[in-house]
């Protein structure tokens, strides 16, 4: 059976959006626990806080192929519970093969996703995100 990979852009407004206002929220939270006499009020802001942070990040508990990815850099958490992660600039060479996409990072390390164990859009959404993300960062 063929995997799908879920990608996440940690870029995207969605992502972003409720990451301020997670924060936004915990700090909050925090400030009224020490300021207010309304302690439920803080509790609920640093609740619904955490819960947006627990929104975003689902996927990443949920499935066992995930892949987030940033301006900067990438995680790969692939082939079971095995977690890459590298930034663009350390990447060397990407290259979609017959067998697989071959990921080569400078250092010597190389990581081959098996066209046998995802599917062909997955690896092709992953490939173009990685030869879009390395030629902004040459």
């Amino acid at each position: 059976m063929k995997h799908r990979i879920v990608f996440q852009d940690q870029t995207a407004r969605k992502y972003v959006a409720f990451t301020s206002i997670g924060i936004t929220l915990i700090v909050a939270g925090v400030l009224l626990l020490f300021t207010s006499l309304e302690e439920y009020v803080a509790y609920l802001g640093i609740g619904i806080g955490i819960a947006l942070f627990f929104y975003i990040n689902i996927n990443s508990f949920r499935s066992t192929h995930f892949i987030s990815y940033n301006r900067k850099g990438i995680t790969l958490q692939l082939l079971g519970r095995k977690t890459n992660g590298f930034s663009f600039n350390q990447l060397q060479k990407v290259s979609l093969e017959e067998k697989g996409l071959l990921i080569k990072l400078k250092g010597g390390e190389v990581i081959t996703l098996s066209r046998k164990r995802y599917l062909e859009q997955s690896l092709q959404q992953l490939f173009t995100i990685l030869k879009t993300k390395t030629s902004s960062h040459e």
